[in-house]
């Protein structure tokens, strides 16, 4: 049985816009983006509080071949604390996707309503060799960015850490079936199924 977040936290559906073209860095847009959306991502009596969390950069091509590609970042609502529910977190699932083009420029798609429900997304312990990938994060998403910069795959070992840490990715983030969509040539070259 899939647990429901209590009535007072779930929010009425509106028609999102569409694209909104901007600049700056991720992390600015995910503080305007949590600004804007303030008013949509419900806040419950009991104080439980939506946040957006944003995932790694994702090429719009993969490989690179000489040729530098655009990266897209997408984020999704979630908020923790629900009574009985210490596994896991409730997710509003896939909402925004923000391309950072080769420009410099960026632009966000609202993807979905950031507050239609998903439901629980369970989490598991990481093993010992799953805690050093992950640990790897920034290194492994600084070479993607420099790839897609560049046009210019990373070395082989870069590589076999950039394919481990996004596997290890994918098989533990629920939006992720969400978004190999976007990326079938990444997902391709990362060897998932």
């Amino acid at each position: 049985m899939q647990a429901k977040p209590p009535p007072e936290t779930q929010a009425t559906s509106q028609e999102p816009p569409a694209t909104v073209t901007h600049s700056g860095d991720l992390a600015s847009w995910k503080q305007d983006a949590e600004k804007r959306a303030h008013g949509r991502l419900p806040e419950s009596p009991n104080k439980l509080r939506w946040s957006l969390r944003p995932t790694p950069p994702f090429p719009e091509h993969w490989p690179v071949t000489g040729t530098p590609t655009a990266v897209a970042y997408y984020a999704g609502a979630y908020v923790l604390g629900l009574p009985n529910l210490r596994d896991g977190e409730y997710s509003a699932g896939l909402a925004y996707r923000i391309e950072i083009r080769t420009d410099g420029s960026a632009a966000t798609t609202i993807l979905a309503d950031p507050t239609r429900e998903v439901g629980v997304q369970g989490v598991r312990p990481l093993t010992g060799d799953e805690v050093l990938i992950v640990k790897k994060r920034a290194e492994v998403e600084q070479a993607l960015l420099a790839a897609a910069r560049t046009g210019v795959m990373p070395n082989p070992d870069a590589a076999n850490e950039l394919r481990a840490y996004y596997k290890l990715w994918f098989s533990t983030n629920g939006i992720g079936s969400d978004i190999r969509k976007y990326h079938t040539e990444f997902a391709k070259w990362l060897g998932l199924p």
